[in-house]
């Protein structure tokens, strides 16, 4: 009887001598004057060229560049940078942005709202009929992502990224515009559109799907996480390394287990 072996399959990329490849592209072939990061991204992602892809993902990544220290995500940067280790740093803010109403999730989370937002109403829609879906959504409570603005009245960063697309982008931008006209909408119930919602309609638009929308926001996110890194690894501050001694912590859950190793006992028997 003869085992199948699992294998698994990729159209990833291919490393050779001279013929490097990246989804059936040979890299070494490709013009460095002619291309660009965003261009890179969008191709190891699998996302089909965009001619405007760079001054899009320039823009998006130039208006969430704020690495200012007492944001919540840099603040797990800095903690993870505290004794002086700087992807032990990055690994704490990507890791603390997972799952989180900021980062990566939440892009994907607002590029799947629109999306769903989108199969339910398709493009050519009315503002009665755009009022009912989200009505229905807010009654059934189902998620309404990329919109709502904590602290302040409006995410001036929309607005500065708003008006450089406008700039740039001469052709249809349907997804910005459903975002744009949702958000409209959504003010009356004080839930105005929000940093994550636009770049999750500018990412659509460039002919991504919602899922890479997360993949897209490592970029946007790794900017201001490794300046909080870099500066946070070499500063090292002690008063990051332990809490303070009047500060009592106990932890409650479960018994930690003793690995099979330490229990002397052989793996399988554990």
């Amino acid at each position: 009887m003869t085992t199948e072996v699992p294998t698994i399959t990729t159209h990833l990329g291919h490393a050779g001598w001279d013929d490097h490849e990246v989804r059936g592209v040979v890299l070494f072939g490709v013009d460095p004057r002619t291309t660009s990061i965003p261009d890179l991204m969008l191709l190891t992602l699998g996302i089909p060229p965009h001619p405007k892809a760079r001054e899009v993902v320039s823009v998006c990544v130039q208006a969430g560049l704020n690495p200012d220290p007492r944001i919540p995500p840099m603040k797990l940067v800095r903690l993870g940078a505290a004794h002086g280790h700087l992807l032990t740093a990055l690994a704490t803010g990507f890791v603390g942005m997972q799952s989180s109403y900021v980062g990566m999730t939440a892009l994907s989370d607002a590029a799947h709202f629109l999306s769903a937002l989108q199969g339910t109403l398709g493009w050519d829609f009315s503002d009665e009929q755009l009022d009912a879906a989200i009505r229905e959504r807010r009654r059934n409570r189902t998620g309404i992502f990329g919109f709502g603005v904590p602290g302040r009245p409006v995410d001036e960063r929309i607005v500065w990224l708003s008006a450089r697309l406008e700039e740039f982008l001469d052709g249809p931008r349907p997804w910005w515009s459903l975002f744009e006209r949702t958000g409209a909408l959504l003010s009356k119930y004080r839930r105005q559109p929000n940093f994550g919602g636009g770049l999750a309609a500018a990412m659509l638009d460039l002919g991504g799907l919602p899922e890479h929308t997360a993949a897209m926001g490592c970029l946007f996110g790794l900017l201001p996480l490794v300046g909080n890194a870099f500066e946070g690894a070499q500063q090292a501050p002690v008063v990051l390394q332990e809490l303070p001694p009047e500060v009592s912590v106990h932890y409650v859950g479960e018994e930690a287990r003793v690995s099979p190793r330490a229990a002397g006992r052989p793996p399988e028997e554990s």
